[in-house]
Parts: structure tokens; sequence; C-alpha cells
């Protein structure tokens, strides 16, 4: 439960402590990444995804996601330029939360 608010998440430093052998994403739009992205903060932006590629140095990915959302096509086109010019490759991912249609309502009781 340390590290909890609204749903499970984990501090920079444990982190950093526990990084060996993981691979990581920049993830959805609710990163901090996508965050900064969003709010124009581009040096904010970039002072983190440095923090991450430190972290997880030659394991640290920029994620874009296909979408029609607005917000997400401004995010992928930011990520695309930051790739070249900070050096992060890409990788093309989905926002998906379950495997089978099936599980949604437990995925709706576990945002619950």
């Amino acid at each position: 439960t340390e590290g909890f608010y609204y749903r499970p998440r984990i501090d920079d430093d444990v982190l950093k402590k526990h990084s060996d052998g993981l691979i990581a994403t920049s993830a959805c739009l609710g990163s901090r990444f996508s965050q900064l992205i969003i709010k124009g903060d581009l040096t904010g932006a970039k002072k983190e995804l440095r923090t991450y590629m430190k972290m997880f140095p030659g394991r640290f990915f920029l994620e874009i996601q296909p979408t029609k959302e607005y917000l997400q096509k401004i995010v992928n086109h930011t990520l695309i330029k930051l790739s070249t010019e900070l050096g992060i490759p890409l990788v093309a991912t989905t926002d998906a939360h379950y495997l089978k249609r099936e599980d949604a309502k437990t995925h709706d009781a576990l945002l619950a």
C-alpha cells in the first residue's frame, strides 16, 4: 500500500532501486511525460525523460498510440520529435487494460 494514491503506483526511488532488467515505456496520456507535453512544458518533459533514460539505459521507449483523440495526436507528434532529439526509440502500443471482453466488468470494478 505504500505509494498508493487511488491506484497502486511506485515511486522513482523504489523503481530506480529495482530497475535492473526492466524495460520501461513513457505510457499513456495519464503519464507525467504526456501531462507535461499537454501543458506545453517541454523543458520539464525532457528533464523527466532524461531521468528515465538514465534509470533504464537502453531500455526506455517512447510510447505512441494510434488514435483519433486530439490530445493523443499532440502527444504522439511531440514524442516523435523528442525521440529524434533525445535518441529515445519509439514503440507503438495501444491503451489496453484487459485481454478478454468479459474482463471489462472486472476492470470497471477495479477502477471504482
